[in-house]
């Protein structure tokens, strides 16, 4: 039993996963490229490129070795850095869709078949537990129940306190602060051992 089973099955389902429209299109393309290709990841063959491309620029660099260490050589090792670190973004970017489309696709398999908790034979767990997620729908009415209740040096809440202010709320019975809306998110958490 969870700490917020008395307040979830009140609470509307997540629109889009709490996704704007064009990055769970993005989410369900990952989805579909997965499925269709099960254990090959664009990701990995990203990754796989860039470390090549940075040895054979490594090995291909036109800086002679007295050079180690100074201007040209800094230049060449910067431009390189840089690159590999532009290609580890675009690399995080790719992994962080992929996460969203695998955990949209564990939610689905969990609640298709009735199951919270999976213990991997490699160790740890991945559970799935429903928690409130919180939007702000009407910034000047959560501003006034902010000043209100103690948080106008704040003025601006940051949305992890909103929402962690939410979820006391609702274990308290009480309802959210005015001008929030609260959803059902469901959250993937996996373990290590």
């Amino acid at each position: 039993m969870g700490k917020y089973d008395h307040v979830i099955k009140q609470l509307p389902p997540l629109p889009w996963r709490g996704n704007s429209e064009d990055y769970q299109h993005r989410v369900e393309l990952a989805k579909a490229d997965m499925m269709s290709a099960p254990g090959t990841t664009g990701v990995f063959q990203l990754l796989s490129g860039s470390l090549k491309l940075l040895a054979t620029d490594a090995s291909n660099n036109s800086v002679v070795a007295s050079d180690i260490g100074g201007a040209a050589w800094l230049a060449e090792t910067y431009k390189r850095l840089r690159r590999l670190r532009d290609d580890l973004e675009t690399i995080r970017s790719s992994l962080d869709l992929r996460i969203e489309a695998t955990s949209q696709m564990v939610v689905d398999h969990y609640e298709a078949e009735n199951i919270e908790m999976l213990r991997l034979a490699s160790g740890g767990s991945v559970t799935v537990y429903p928690e409130p997620y919180t939007g702000v729908e009407d910034r000047d009415k959560l501003r006034e129940w902010a000043v209100a209740n103690g948080y106008e040096t704040q003025l601006t809440l940051p949305w992890q306190t909103v929402n962690s202010l939410a979820k006391e709320r609702l274990l308290a019975s009480e309802e959210p602060p005015p001008g929030v809306k609260v959803f059902l998110k469901n959250k993937v958490v996996l373990r290590q051992k």
